[in-house]
């Protein structure tokens, strides 16, 4: 199972205590649905466009202790539907640039690196339930364009955490948080690594230290 350091972040910094309901977007081989399946009493959904990335997901969920609450669905997000909206929409989208695509057809789409990320947020607003919360990881350089296309669409920060290697690195990530009502906004800063690398802050222990034994 392919574990990548977007998902261990937005999976571990994603609130979900009081969730009925979540739905992970793009869930590749499923790492962030069972972190969160780990802390939460949650039904979770994960959508994946992928078959051999959804059926390794079914593999990895029949695997785990909380595989009664968690479920496939090999289908392309912006093709997803359901009957009730979700507390927890989550996602970490492919943010490769809009104007490069995948030698392979099939890796172009499994990954949906041509669809702007607007539309996932639009994707998410229609999932989400009035009081829920969508969250995801993006590139830092599009924290901007992101906050003004979420706007228009109805979304109001209500956490951002902005993500470097190292204390010598400039951002790398931004993680939202967002919501459908307007609330204050939590700002913040996380860094991975100490000044030497391979050893991680203490903030980067905190957030992750459920996920990692040798934290």
């Amino acid at each position: 199972m392919k574990v990548g350091t977007d998902g261990v972040l937005i999976g571990a910094w994603t609130q979900v205590e009081n969730a009925n309901r979540v739905v992970d977007l793009g869930a590749g081989t499923g790492l962030i649905s069972l972190m969160i399946a780990q802390k939460s009493r949650a039904s979770i959904t994960a959508v994946e466009i992928d078959e051999a990335s959804a059926r390794q997901c079914e593999e990895n969920f029949r695997a785990s202790p909380w595989c009664g609450r968690l479920k496939v669905v090999n289908q392309d997000v912006f093709q997803f539907h359901a009957t009730e909206l979700f507390d927890v929409v989550v996602s970490n989208p492919p943010y490769h640039d809009e104007n490069i695509l995948s030698p392979r057809k099939q890796r172009a789409l499994a990954r949906s690196a041509e669809i702007p990320l607007k539309l996932w947020l639009e994707k998410a607003y229609s999932l989400c339930h009035e009081d829920g919360i969508f969250t995801w990881i993006i590139p830092a350089h599009k924290e901007n364009e992101i906050l003004q296309q979420a706007r228009f669409i109805g979304w109001f920060p209500s956490k951002i955490t902005r993500v470097r290697p190292n204390a010598t690195k400039s951002n790398v990530r931004t993680m939202f948080q967002f919501q459908k009502k307007k609330t204050d906004l939590l700002l913040d800063d996380l860094t991975i690594e100490t000044e030497q690398r391979g050893f991680y802050t203490e903030a980067y222990q905190s957030l992750c230290k459920d996920y990692y034994l040798k934290f």
